[in-house]
């Protein structure tokens, strides 16, 4: 590697134990090329440090010693974010986030973290502007996943989309916690149209103290299999950047941005207890409590209420309760519920949650006995 790269790579921050380590990689790109296909392979592989998440930049980011807050920072600083005046964050940097990251991948998985060593105590990410600007970044996370779903697999929907990509990588999914805030209503709340899909649902990184349990998260759309997510509904200005004035949207058109997505830099628990010592409250304390909203999904989230959880014997219990709990089985028994049963069939799964279960078994069991109830 010539000395122009060496200074290149200082210049956007990295140290030299990470190009020290990338040397090496590209080192072993090189052995039995000749002088022109070396060439292309150092220019092309150069490039890929500049996509934040290609094998490269794994490899310049993994092998750093910088402290764990530098590194995320310096992450940032390679996107480029910057805050406008209604609290939404865009990105305009040196480098872009490389388009064939996976939702479970490794690079996901060390940010992850990193982000909690950065914010150890109760505040959270509520510490700093760096908490801030983490909180915001989540999202663009969340539209990569997306799109890598959506632009890589075959399907009719991007549910059946998403069960493609994980049967590819061999993938489970969670499908246990609450689906709640991802089931925002306007006026009157009937029954969940939306669940939600964590990937993966248990630990499958191979790394030491990594952990990417429930990381990256899909909301879907039980009647169409459609993603819900706030990437649907924003509008673009003439200089291709994201309008994120709230006054240029409706309130019906926001029904996306308050049930969107939400990546995990936490470790939610579900119905799990596989959560490390160090991830134990980071759930609450990274995800949960965290810093603002930009200002288009709080007037989002003023229109689009969440109806209570169901509490039996409950003075103060709501009508919620996750239809799916129990993977495709209870999505299946579901959607085969005819549209205009939905909310009587919903109010029956209700008084039997009530009256017969110490928790929520799912839509399915509570179908089947239904069904077996009938033809007796």
């Amino acid at each position: 590697m010539n000395v122009q790269t060496q200074k290149l790579l200082k210049k956007y921050g990295w140290d030299n134990s990470a190009i020290s380590a990338y040397i090496k990689y590209l080192n072993k790109k090189l052995v039995g090329l000749s002088p022109s296909e070396a060439e292309v392979m150092i220019r092309d592989i150069y490039a890929l440090t500049k996509q934040v998440g290609s094998r490269p930049y794994i490899i310049l980011y993994g092998a750093s010693k910088m402290p764990s807050i530098q590194k995320i920072t310096l992450v940032l600083h390679h996107l480029g974010t910057n805050i406008d005046e209604f609290g939404f964050q865009h990105l305009n940097g040196s480098h872009t986030i490389f388009p064939e990251i996976p939702p479970h991948s490794e690079f996901f998985t060390m940010f992850r973290y990193d982000v909690l060593l950065s914010f150890p105590t109760n505040e959270g990410l509520n510490v700093n502007e760096l908490g801030r600007e983490i909180h915001l970044f989540r999202s663009y996370i969340d539209k990569q996943n997306i799109e890598f779903v959506r632009n890589n697999f075959s399907g009719e929907n991007d549910y059946q989309k998403l069960l493609a990509y994980g049967r590819k990588f061999k993938l489970p999914f969670d499908y246990t916690t609450g689906a709640n805030y991802h089931n925002r209503y306007m006026e009157l709340f009937e029954y969940p149209h939306n669940m939600k899909v964590q990937v993966p649902k248990i630990n499958t990184s191979k790394k030491r103290k990594l952990n990417n349990a429930r990381m990256s998260e899909f909301i879907v759309d039980m009647d169409t299999g459609k993603f819900v997510s706030q990437w649907d509904t924003f509008k673009y200005g003439t200089d291709g950047k994201i309008d994120s004035n709230p006054d240029h949207y409706l309130p019906e058109e926001l029904e996306e941005v308050a049930n969107t997505e939400s990546y995990n830099y936490g470790i939610p628990w579900g119905g799990y207890r596989d959560v490390p010592s160090i991830f134990r409250s980071s759930h609450r304390t990274l995800d949960i409590s965290h810093p603002k909203d930009h200002e288009l999904r709080r007037k989002a989230t003023r229109y689009w209420k969440s109806e209570n959880d169901f509490e039996r014997d409950e003075e103060a219990s709501g009508r919620y309760l996750d239809i799916v709990k129990n993977e495709e089985v209870d999505y299946m028994a579901w959607i085969n519920i005819p549209a205009d049963q939905k909310k009587e069939t919903y109010d029956e799964f209700i008084k039997y949650c009530g009256s017969f279960q110490k928790s929520n078994p799912g839509f399915a069991e509570f179908d089947k006995i239904k069904r077996n109830t009938k033809e007796l």
